[in-house]
């Protein structure tokens, strides 16, 4: 029976290019490591290597167990490293990237608990508005509103949240409320760049109509931060989340803004990760638990 070890140094020294660098790299000498691969070709009667006095080539077989061996070494090394992953506790760093408002009022809120739940695990948590940029590698987790179009990403629906009208008393108090979508023009909307073109897009419900209103107006942000700071402080009508919003409207800091009018379908909030079935089990447990603690609001 092939023994896994005598296979790994016959790889090993197929991709050194020779006795002494494989020697080298597993601790043994080249007589050894030379001993060795007589002896893997003796127990499976074919000759791998032919040799010269300096140099080795491989044989038609040789090439033939390298390519099968490879792929079998590589598949075992996966099952192994899986099965250690799984039966061990997580552990290590962890980067998670989040919108600045879902990591403020989602995120942040319920680490404390996490880091209970997960106490081998360091968190790194970057908030930005920014878009998920393709084939980024220096993040474990995204969290984002929306879908994300990238294919080397798994998605996993966390919450759902709708968007409504908001503007401060102050605002109110000095420029009136509006009562229709027309009104909307005389007013300053505060608007959000980066998110896409059709974002200061409202949508609205009128007699049955879908009615697109294209928000217009001289601040904008590129943060949702900056954007709320800007609504609470009454310098325009915004267009914000439900989750975001309602602690400051139940306090009277906000109020909603055609109500009757404005039409927003809930907007899922997605956790995206690399590897589907490769992903790592600090990510999956990660995942996992604001799946569970997002499902409730």
């Amino acid at each position: 029976m092939l023994h896994p070890d005598d296979i790994r140094l016959f790889l090993a020294t197929v991709r050194a290019g020779g006795f002494s660098a494989a020697g080298q790299q597993v601790g043994m000498t080249r007589s050894a490591v030379s001993r060795r691969i007589d002896q893997l070709e003796s127990r499976i009667g074919v000759r791998l290597l032919q040799r010269t006095t300096r140099h080795f080539s491989l044989t038609e077989p040789g090439q033939a167990f390298f390519e099968k061996c490879s792929h079998i070494i590589e598949e075992l090394d996966y099952v192994e490293n899986a099965l250690l992953e799984e039966f061990s506790t997580p552990r290590g760093d962890i980067r998670i990237n989040c919108a600045v408002m879902i990591g403020l009022k989602l995120i942040i809120p319920r680490l404390d608990e996490l880091k209970e739940s997960q106490p081998n695990l360091r968190f790194h948590i970057d908030l930005s508005d920014q878009p998920v940029q393709r084939n980024d590698q220096q993040h474990d987790i995204y969290i984002r509103f929306g879908a994300v179009e990238d294919p080397n990403l798994v998605s996993s629906l966390l919450a759902r949240s709708s968007r409504i009208l908001c503007a401060a008393p102050s605002y109110i108090a000095k420029h009136g409320s509006p009562n229709s979508i027309e009104d909307l023009n005389q007013h300053t909307c505060l608007l959000i760049s980066g998110l896409g073109s059709n974002f200061n897009d409202w949508i609205f419900q009128d007699n049955g109509n879908r009615v697109t209103f294209r928000a217009t107006g001289n601040l904008i942000f590129n943060s949702g931060d900056g954007h709320y700071e800007a609504l609470i402080a009454g310098l325009g009508i915004g267009r914000v989340t439900q989750i975001l919003a309602q602690n400051d409207i139940d306090a009277g800091r906000l109020v909603p803004i055609l109500g009757d009018k404005h039409s927003s379908v809930a907007e899922p909030i997605h956790a995206l990760f690399h590897g589907g079935t490769k992903t790592p089990k600090k990510v999956r447990s990660v995942v996992e638990y604001f799946r569970k603690s997002l499902k409730k609001i």
